[in-house]
């Protein structure tokens, strides 16, 4: 997206005043427009750098467990030679020993299993950091009431998780992708329009069906440029893409 058109004072002279007005107002709805856009994308880079350092910060401590769990190599279990007895001409052969039976020795339950190579075969622990589980992967679905709109919001459609559920639980990092957030921020006007009649003393339900009475029988896309409109001419802009 280009930045906002630089206006010269040799373009300005000679237009009348409805000229001039016209020209700022549009200065300033792609100022607007081009400043909902930087902080679409600084979100954006935001999260991707929350997500690298979770991930940095799980494999540096899996890593760390897998070295602090490894068992260090077992020695040769290998018996030393037996001694040699030097033999003399006019020395006499050692006494034959009684052989007496006796029992065989249990064998130690705490010596580990030996390799042909004298190491022990123990297999090293392996390390099972678990993983934090990430936001559900939401279906951008159409609607065309505002009762829907609003269902969505609260209680959640088609089985999906309600979109005030989701905000509260992971903010914007369950909506990554620009799609995501062009759709949230097209919702978010028709939602805050209707949680401004409730902030008046409105019902909730009789806030919906006021929101509703002015779709007039249009689409909902149509509402949501109405509002839209309805909100640069208050001059709180589009703030949706902030989110």
């Amino acid at each position: 997206m280009s930045g906002p058109i630089v206006v010269t004072e040799e373009q300005l002279l000679g237009r009348t005043p409805e000229q001039l007005i016209a020209t700022i107002l549009q200065i300033q709805m792609q100022h607007q427009q081009y400043v909902a856009h930087i902080s679409a994308q600084f979100d954006a880079i935001s999260q991707q750098l929350s997500d690298l350092r979770g991930s940095l910060v799980a494999s540096h401590q899996a890593a760390a467990s897998a070295l602090s769990s490894r068992d260090p190599p077992g020695r040769p279990l290998i018996p030393p030679p037996p001694p040699q007895h030097a033999t003399t001409p006019y020395s006499r052969a050692p006494p034959i020993p009684m052989q007496t039976p006796s029992r065989p020795g249990r064998p130690s339950a705490a010596s580990p299993p030996t390799s042909s190579h004298g190491f022990s075969s123990r297999p090293p622990a392996q390390a099972q950091t678990p993983q934090p589980p990430g936001p559900p992967q939401y279906k951008y679905g159409t609607v065309g009431t505002v009762e829907e709109v609003w269902k969505e919001y609260r209680e959640g459609m088609d089985g999906q998780p309600a979109i005030e559920e989701l905000d509260a639980n992971w903010g914007s990092r369950w909506r990554p992708e620009p799609r995501g957030r062009t759709w949230y921020s097209r919702r978010k006007v028709i939602w805050d329009k209707i949680k401004e009649h409730i902030a008046e003393g409105m019902g909730e339900d009789d806030a919906v069906k006021e929101v509703e009475r002015l779709r007039d029988g249009g689409t909902i896309n149509r509402l949501i440029r109405m509002l839209q409109d309805e909100r640069k001419d208050k001059g709180g802009g589009d703030d949706g893409l902030a989110a």
